[in-house]
């Protein structure tokens, strides 16, 4: 059992000591846990943080949440770019 919280939070400031220039909005409740690899879902939250990093303007915000609805977590990772080409 992992504090996913915790996980998405140090991965969250992991990005922003790598990319401290680019803005992060985060919304993430405390205390969320999940059966699961710890090393997996950190790949996992950094390759999508790295893709909202890579396929958006510089200039616009990352967002972040993390919440539970009835038995299900919900990580959301949003940005403004266009969005991955298909040959990517």
């Amino acid at each position: 059992e992992i504090n996913f919280s915790d996980l998405v939070e140090g991965c969250i400031d992991d990005f922003i000591t790598r990319f401290p220039k680019r803005e992060v909005r985060e919304l993430i409740t405390e205390g969320l846990y999940i059966q699961g690899e710890t090393l997996l879902l950190q790949m996992l939250v950094n390759n999508l943080l790295e893709n909202a990093m890579k396929y958006s303007p510089k200039e616009s915000p990352i967002q972040i949440s993390l919440h539970a609805e009835k038995n299900e977590l919900i990580l959301s990772i949003s940005d403004q770019g266009v969005g991955i080409p298909d040959e990517e």
